[in-house]
């Protein structure tokens, strides 16, 4: 049986992976389960979303939600996602 290769992630393939799950709103732990994260990386890697404006929590329904600037860095990640693999 061969072993799988694993590639580290770099931070911004890490945040459209944040951004694409939260599109439709989307918990903390379910963030973290479904991008394979620890609790600090995950906090890390939010406020990060959340300072430059990419991501928005929402406390009553605590949520992530996806800005439209989000959503346009998703687009353009899209485009160059080819060059990074």
């Amino acid at each position: 049986m061969e072993k799988k290769a694993y590639r580290f992630r770099s931070d911004i393939e890490i945040a459209a992976a944040i951004l694409e799950l939260t599109t439709t709103g989307t918990r903390f732990t379910h963030i973290m389960g479904r991008v394979s994260l620890s609790y600090d990386a995950c906090k890390r890697h939010l406020d990060r979303l959340l300072t430059r404006g990419l991501l928005v929590y929402h406390p009553e329904s605590r949520t992530y939600i996806t800005t439209l600037n989000g959503r346009a860095f998703l687009a353009t990640f899209a485009k160059i996602k080819p060059y990074l693999t």
